[in-house]
């Protein structure tokens, strides 16, 4: 069965979607291809519940807008955790380098850039910043251990490696989403 609600196949037992969390009635629902497209019955347009919405148009959503409204909800929660984990490694990095460091406000220059990378992560959505974030927290952490002898801001890395993970996935699912309602044709032509 399909939820009316996000598109996402779920059991046919189900009383409420394990993705959205919306009611699900037990009436037979027409199954689609992909898991991307609700049943056109299953959302009202412009505010009138006689009017079935438009089908999507994929060669028109952004990656941006593809993140915001189609994408997994695993791997949106994955580049949010990496981010918060950005965040709190910020207000570690800041209280420690004040606590133990004479020169402290000089971290300040590290973590405004980190934590700008991360906004654009987060905020913004960017594999970009995902990436650069992850390039200067290795480059943070191999200067941190020549000069002090000391590995200190790891945790960087993994947060920045979790989010360019996610990222890599998104794109796969974007990818998918663009070309899955063309090849859909094609291949059942060829199971016939």
């Amino acid at each position: 069965m399909i939820c009316p609600n996000c598109g996402k196949e779920i059991t046919d037992e189900s009383t409420s979607c394990q993705f959205c969390g919306s009611a699900v009635t037990t009436q037979a629902q027409p199954e689609f291809g992909n898991n991307y497209e609700a049943a056109p019955q299953a959302a009202p347009f412009a505010g009138n519940p006689s009017v079935s919405q438009p089908p999507v148009d994929r060669k028109s959503v952004s990656k941006k807008e593809f993140i915001e409204k189609y994408a997994p909800a695993a791997l949106k929660k994955q580049i949010n955790s990496a981010a918060i984990l950005c965040y709190f490694c910020s207000a570690v990095t800041i209280v420690f380098s004040f606590l133990t460091n004479e020169y402290w406000y000089f971290s300040l220059i590290d973590v405004a850039i980190l934590l700008g990378l991360a906004l654009g992560m987060h905020l913004g959505k960017s594999k970009a910043c995902a990436i650069v974030l992850l390039v200067v927290s290795i480059l943070e952490v191999v200067f941190t251990a020549v000069s002090t002898g000391t590995v200190a801001g790891w945790w960087w890395i993994i947060a920045a490696f979790s989010a360019v993970s996610a990222f890599n996935k998104l794109g796969k699912e974007y990818n998918r989403f663009l070309l899955e309602g063309y090849e859909a044709p094609m291949n059942m032509n060829n199971a016939q």
